[in-house]
């Protein structure tokens, strides 16, 4: 007879605060069903590269984010926990403090976690959500990517020094799509994230002068990763992976997807054919090129400029090729090529975080640093092309950890005014 445990896992990562809230099969870690997901944008990476610490309002957005996603806990019924931190918190001379605040005002308790214990993560995490293994008899690449850096990870069927099979090997870089934003602001533009908190407009020169300086910062590939096939990327709506999904969606690059029917291909070809005029509209109206006055349609109906026009007033923007939380609208796991990556760099270089916002961008000050991040990794590990599962952070493999869960840790939702103590 299988326990079920309704659980709860917190991610304190780099860039976000995700949450799973999941019913849980006790002996075989196998989530059975998510009761609640959701990823907070809390840019601590980015806060910290521009301050050489965590700064006292991105604490505060933390924390705020935290007692958020912690209410969704005691709404879901979950109070068994486990929570886990990475890259910033090993970093950030402050990182300690801002985890002793959430534990003592919030009765959570966040362990931070090693770079090698964040790639078993998003490796159990890969596997839980059906990647399929390489087909070498060792297991599956895993591939997550954070605010400060990346791991890629499998199980080798035997490594190179002849180990067993099980062993989990590593190729890592404190690389993230913050750090790839300083160092493009930093050391391609010249300037300082105090005085230059978004590269946009980036030029397409920077953009392959920053791919060159990543590429120069990261270890050499491992033979079992160099050319791998079915490398699966996880990650979140605010992730390179759907950055890159989106951007090449919406540019049609690479034309037309596979598996659908000549139908199918039909719509999506109106569909993208208005969404395309609609999207020359909003960057012909951000750059000032239309009047905005002269561009209000009638009642039940208008043009594309008509439609941009009502969209600019009401901002934000959902991209058109997204879903209502953000992940792009298309059955895992999608396909992201190497080739499509490249085009998409270019495709989003020269403009304002002002058009890229109208486009339905999250973050898009990130947003070019994040595909040229991709695509460097991608270069140097001879990807020809990665798997894109959505995740939210590493959560599923959090959930299934019985060592996690067997600290025996419990929210306590009868006191909520006066926190976790």
């Amino acid at each position: 007879m299988e326990l079920i445990a309704r659980r709860a896992a917190f991610d304190v990562g780099s860039g976000a605060v995700k949450l799973q809230v999941a019913d849980v099969d006790v002996a075989s870690g196998r989530v059975v069903r998510v009761a609640f997901a959701a990823e907070l944008p809390v840019k601590f990476a980015l806060d910290w590269k521009t301050h050489g610490r965590l700064s006292d309002a991105i604490i505060a957005d933390g924390l705020g984010a935290l007692r958020a996603l912690r209410a969704e806990c005691a709404a879901h019924g979950a109070r068994a926990y486990a929570a886990v931190a990475t890259e910033v918190f090993r970093k950030a001379c402050n990182g300690a403090d801002f985890l002793e605040r959430a534990r003592h005002e919030l009765g959570i308790e966040i362990d931070v976690i090693a770079q090698d214990a964040e790639a078993r993560l998003g490796y159990l995490t890969a596997r839980a959500l059906g990647a399929r293994p390489r087909g070498d008899g060792g297991g599956v690449v895993a591939w997550d990517s954070g605010g400060a850096s990346f791991q890629v990870s499998t199980e080798l069927a035997v490594d190179s020094a002849g180990a067993a099979a099980g062993t989990l090997a590593v190729y890592a870089g404190a690389l993230g799509a913050s750090v790839a934003t300083a160092l493009l602001v930093e050391r391609v533009q010249k300037s300082t994230l105090r005085e230059t908190p978004s590269p946009n407009p980036v030029a397409p020169e920077q953009a392959d002068e920053l791919v060159r300086a990543l590429r120069e910062a990261m270890p050499d590939a491992p033979d079992w990763l160099r050319g791998a096939r079915a490398v699966a990327a996880i990650g979140g709506p605010n992730s390179l992976f759907n950055a890159a999904a989106l951007v090449i969606a919406a540019e049609r690059i690479g034309g037309k997807r596979g598996g659908a029917d000549a139908d199918a291909e039909a719509a999506e070809a109106a569909e993208a054919a208005e969404a395309a005029a609609e999207e020359a509209a909003l960057l012909r109206l951000a750059r000032g090129e239309l009047g905005s006055d002269d561009e209000r349609p009638a009642r039940g109906g208008g043009d594309g400029a008509s439609r941009a026009t009502l969209k600019m007033r009401a901002l934000p923007l959902r991209h058109p090729h997204a879903r209502a939380d953000g992940f792009i609208a298309a059955e895992p796991p999608v396909v992201i090529e190497r080739a499509h990556v490249r085009s998409a760099v270019h495709a989003r270089c020269g403009e304002s975080d002002e058009v890229l916002a109208l486009l339905g961008y999250a973050e898009s000050g990130l947003l070019v640093p994040k595909l040229c991040l991709l695509l460097a990794v991608m270069e140097a590990a001879q990807l020809e092309a990665v798997d894109f599962w959505p995740a939210i952070g590493s959560c599923a493999g959090v959930l299934g950890s019985a060592e996690m869960y067997a600290r025996g840790r419990e929210l306590r939702f009868e006191s909520e005014e006066g926190g976790g103590e």
